[in-house]
């Protein structure tokens, strides 16, 4: 009888240390997942971040002409071309 109480009371006392054991790893494991749902969220954040200011940056370029140099060959089919070329280019 008496075995037969300890076994019982051995058993019940597995069963209590697994599920405090099985309720502490879940609670670990959720909070890692918030803690990485945390860090995705703040990468994401920075990302944007970093776009934007690019894009700003971007914008805030100042716009070049474009450098289109006159041809220097001189033929006299395009003289006239290169000589208006030349007026709108100063």
């Amino acid at each position: 009888m008496i075995g037969s109480l300890n076994l019982k009371t051995l058993r019940w006392s597995a069963l209590a240390a697994g599920l405090g054991i099985g309720w502490f790893e879940y609670r670990s494991h959720v909070k890692n997942e918030k803690q990485h749902a945390i860090e995705h969220k703040y990468h994401q954040q920075q990302v944007l971040i970093e776009d934007a200011k690019a894009a700003y940056a971007r914008s805030k370029e100042p716009l070049q002409p474009p450098t289109e140099s006159p041809s220097l060959t001189l033929d006299a089919d395009n003289l006239e071309a290169y000589l208006a070329r030349l007026e709108k280019g100063a």
